[in-house]
């Protein structure tokens, strides 16, 4: 016979089978119920007898419950923090030190072997913020401020263009020949024959894109002696008081090969400071002539204390404009347009806002591979706020790159712009 299980097969009626709860899960159930009870009492009265930290609020983007207002996260995050700095006196030379904090902190995230980068007033011409590091470690003296033995690279070119202009044979529009690669200059680049039908560009593109080839053309047209007396007219040659800064050398030949060189800037011989580089670009956006950066806090070895007026007498009001037209086509078209035009070195509404303009420059040299920017920021809404800025990078031949100086000069616009400009 088969049974069936859970059965009393005598009288065929079913048993429920007896289920009881062990004494020991009450006990853990219990005791875990008394401890979650205890911590979350716990964490409420931490929170009522420690109010939250704005300071910590302002950090995460989280609601602030003292001001029940939501404190917006800082925009500028393309930069790392300065790492040590209460360690390392960086600042008490900062004239402007919340703008200085900034400008190293981008400083850092660059990563540039040796570098320089200098930020001036372009109302007063006094220096705002500075930074210099050396062999990756940041510096504690600005001795690269009146330092002239710096190759001026494709910085030249800003007098080349003024000569051109000067001269009133040459106009933003003039269409220069240009003969093999932009980034070369042989001696075959230069020759143009007489019926010449090849491709031509206009001086202002030749300048926007650096091109070595139609710049030197101009300067063998120009000839060497035209190029040197605008050079001086922007700062070349001279001695300064003190030797604050030390003389920029601008010395080309009459005439042949070297006058398209120094033309181009396609030699180590012509040198510059980054005090007359940033003298030079302010000069150009106040159509006047220059006038070292100075500040009474950087210290009388590295900038002048005041304000020193130079006995050099002003270009034309027509150079002066199509100097300008330049600089602003080297952003907008030239070679830095792509680096301006990324959303996360300059912000849109920066874009927007301002008129921007510089010049880059690189250059192979017996110590390093340098590389320049040097350019200006101007607050259209009002038009007396504005920056210069000087970027240098000096890189191991043999290493890595660092960022381009335009990178940085993007994100110091970044940061001179919330410090400085009403929204």
């Amino acid at each position: 016979m088969r049974y069936h299980r859970g059965y009393d097969h005598s009288k065929l009626k079913y048993i429920p089978k007896s289920r009881r709860f062990p004494l020991i899960r009450i006990i853990l159930v219990l005791a875990s119920s008394y401890i979650l009870y205890n911590y979350f009492s716990n964490a409420s009265k931490n929170e009522l007898n420690h109010p939250v930290n704005p300071v910590q609020i302002q950090k995460t983007g989280e609601f602030n419950l003292q001001t029940e207002v939501k404190v917006k996260k800082s925009e500028i995050t393309a930069t790392q923090p300065l790492k040590k700095a209460s360690k390392v006196p960086l600042l008490p030379r900062q004239p402007d030190e919340v703008l200085g904090k900034n400008l190293l902190n981008v400083l850092s995230s660059q990563k540039p072997y040796r570098a320089l980068y200098l930020m001036v007033d372009g109302t007063t011409g006094r220096i705002l913020a500075w930074g210099q590091q050396n062999k990756f470690k940041a510096s504690v003296l600005p001795t690269y401020l009146p330092n002239s033995s710096f190759p001026a690279a494709s910085l030249v070119k800003i007098v080349t263009a003024a000569a051109a202009l000067e001269s009133r044979r040459y106009s933003n529009h003039t269409l220069i020949p240009s003969i093999g690669r932009s980034v070369t200059l042989y001696k075959r680049q230069l020759k143009v024959p007489k019926n010449y039908n090849g491709r031509k560009i206009s001086l202002e593109k030749a300048f926007a894109s650096s091109m070595n080839p139609p710049m030197g053309i101009v300067g063998l047209n120009l000839g060497g002696n035209t190029l040197r007396k605008t050079a001086e007219k922007l700062g070349f040659n001279r001695d300064y008081a003190d030797g604050i800064p030390a003389k920029s050398n601008f010395k080309p030949p009459d005439k042949g090969f070297g006058v398209a060189e120094a033309a181009s800037g396609f030699t180590t011989d012509i040198t510059i400071s980054p005090l007359l580089a940033a003298a030079i670009v302010r000069s150009v956006l106040q159509r006047k002539a220059p006038e070292i950066p100075w500040s009474p806090v950087v210290g009388t070895e590295y900038a002048p204390k005041t304000s020193i007026g130079l006995p050099l007498p002003d270009l034309t009001e027509n150079t002066y404009y199509g100097l300008n037209r330049m600089f602003e086509a080297t952003v907008k078209r030239g070679s830095a347009r792509r680096v301006f035009k990324n959303r996360k070195v300059l912000f849109p509404y920066n874009r927007k806002r301002l008129r921007i303009g510089g010049k880059t420059g690189t250059k192979e040299g017996v110590d390093g591979y340098y590389q320049w920017f040097a350019g200006f920021a101007k607050d259209k809404k009002d038009p007396k706020k504005s920056i210069i800025l000087v970027c240098l990078h000096i890189n191991e031949l043999k290493g890595t790159r660092a960022s381009p100086p335009a990178q940085a000069a993007g994100l110091l616009i970044n940061h001179w712009a919330k410090k400085y400009l009403k929204w």
